[in-house]
């Protein structure tokens, strides 16, 4: 019998091997290129290390829209070395900042706008988590929530100062570095993975709650696009605009047939917006943990053309189109990711 360790080194050579003998294709996921005061969730990649990373692309493979790829894909034509990029969420610096870059480098991308809110210029909920959890003012020492029948209580005794003094780490961590630093940031991490499994309607209910026990605090530079930027988005020559669902909410933590009904929905209201197609999807968070086999077949019937999840991994030849792996892409400087790409490419990673 072959043990684990040897059937991990099997893995990587025939990784390897196909890396080395088949075209290959890397799909991008970024979601913000900006620099605020804090990215606990690590969504930012700054301005100008974005556009050392546009250099970077360009001289490792071959840039090429997502639904260029799709269409090679579907025709056994597969680029070697594509590299396609795509957005997630639809933020308004995707448009400010993200696309005048990606027009001089002449690179495109493809942004998957969640619709939920989009109308009436609601927030993303897990930056009104942050900004009531780590920037608000809390006079009480806890925050109770209730979700789904269930009561929920979370300490935050840590001092408000601890929050912007720079008291150990907390004005730098990040959701990758274990052990929150304060009672605080371990609420807020709490509250929104509690977030990522409720309806629009629950989710809605739960953050009237929270503001109702922290005084606000304002958002910041987090503005998401509004209905006519995501048109002026549309109408770029370097950007096509997919489908990111309605509630922003793990597919599987819907109740049956909610999740059809947000591809559907956000499908219309995107088309209405920008005038245009929108076959393309990319899942709400999209872990393999996070995808069923019904939320897959969803995406086939509501006439998506391809749909992007949310783990690494190269498209190649036997890729499902309603599943393409993507690499999450940081805050690293050209370099960095032109290394990145050679070891993804390579099978090296």
């Amino acid at each position: 019998m072959i043990g684990g360790a040897v059937r991990r080194a099997l893995g990587r050579r025939a990784r390897r091997a196909v890396a080395r003998l088949l075209p290959t294709a890397a799909v991008l996921a970024y979601h913000r290129v900006a620099s605020p005061p804090s990215d606990p969730q690590l969504l930012c990649v700054a301005p100008e290390r974005f556009a050392q990373q546009l250099r970077a692309l360009r001289s490792v493979g071959e840039c090429v829209s997502l639904r260029d790829l799709v269409r090679a894909h579907a025709a056994n034509r597969l680029p070697r070395r594509a590299i396609a990029i795509t957005f997630d969420d639809g933020y308004a610096d995707n448009l400010t900042v993200a696309e005048p870059l990606l027009r001089t480098a002449a690179v495109p991308a493809t942004v998957f706008v969640s619709t939920g809110g989009l109308a009436e210029g609601h927030p993303f909920w897990w930056d009104e988590v942050e900004s009531l959890m780590l920037h608000g003012t809390i006079n009480r020492p806890e925050i109770a929530l209730t979700a789904r029948g269930r009561r929920f209580r979370w300490s935050v005794g840590a001092n408000p100062d601890e929050l912007t003094d720079g008291a150990g780490d907390a004005v730098s961590w990040d959701v990758t570095r274990g052990t929150p630093p304060t009672a605080r940031h371990a609420a807020y991490w709490e509250i929104v993975r509690l977030c990522r499994a409720l309806s629009l309607e629950e989710r809605g209910t739960l953050l009237e709650d929270l503001k109702g026990q922290v005084e606000s605090w304002p958002l910041g530079d987090h503005r998401r696009l509004t209905p006519d930027e995501v048109a002026r988005l549309a109408a770029s020559s370097v950007i096509e605009v997919g489908s990111h669902a309605v509630s922003h909410t793990v597919p599987g933590g819907l109740t049956p047939g909610v999740f059809p009904e947000e591809l559907r929905s956000s499908k219309e209201y995107l088309e209405q917006v920008t005038e245009r197609a929108v076959d393309l999807l990319a899942y709400p968070f999209g872990a393999r943990g996070d995808l069923t086999a019904a939320s897959i077949r969803s995406a086939r019937q509501c006439g998506y053309a391809a749909a992007c999840a949310n783990y690494a991994g190269l498209v190649w030849r036997w890729s499902d189109l309603h599943s393409l792996p993507r690499f999450l892409v940081r805050d690293w400087d050209g370099e960095a990711l032109g290394q990145k790409l050679e070891d993804w490419f390579d099978g090296r990673a």
